[in-house]
């Protein structure tokens, strides 16, 4: 549980932080065009990563974190409402640089994700959504 919970922190944090994240309908590319929308996109693959990674015991360890099912931890991991997906007062969002980080969150291999929380806080491209 730790170990998911310590994930779960590092990507959610770092992710959110840096307004990346969306709803995955723009042809399967995720849509990233606002903070919200990127927001909501990140939270989908996270979530999809979860439940294909982990297994079923290491997710219900961490249901109050991720959720019982895919569909749960895309309303319980991140808050992409427009206040919370805001960049920060003098920074500016950048779609292509949101496309990025969740390109780079897509390309995360199981192995990847599961040593993410002892190595980092999540693809350095996801501190460049808000310039």
């Amino acid at each position: 549980m730790a170990k998911i919970s310590g994930l779960v922190a590092s990507l959610c944090v770092a992710m959110l932080l840096s307004a990346c994240g969306g709803d995955d309908d723009n042809g399967g590319t995720g849509n990233t065009s606002t903070p919200s929308a990127a927001c909501k996109s990140l939270t989908k693959v996270i979530c999809e990563k979860f439940y294909t990674c982990f297994t079923k015991e290491q997710l219900a360890q961490a249901a109050e974190l991720v959720g019982t099912s895919q569909t749960d931890c895309e309303t319980k991991i991140m808050d992409c409402s427009e206040e919370e997906t805001k960049c920060e007062t003098g920074k500016t969002f950048s779609s292509s640089n949101a496309s990025a980080c969740l390109g780079d969150v897509k390309a995360y291999t199981c192995s990847e994700l599961l040593n993410l929380a002892d190595e980092s806080d999540g693809p350095a491209s996801c501190e460049q959504v808000c310039q």
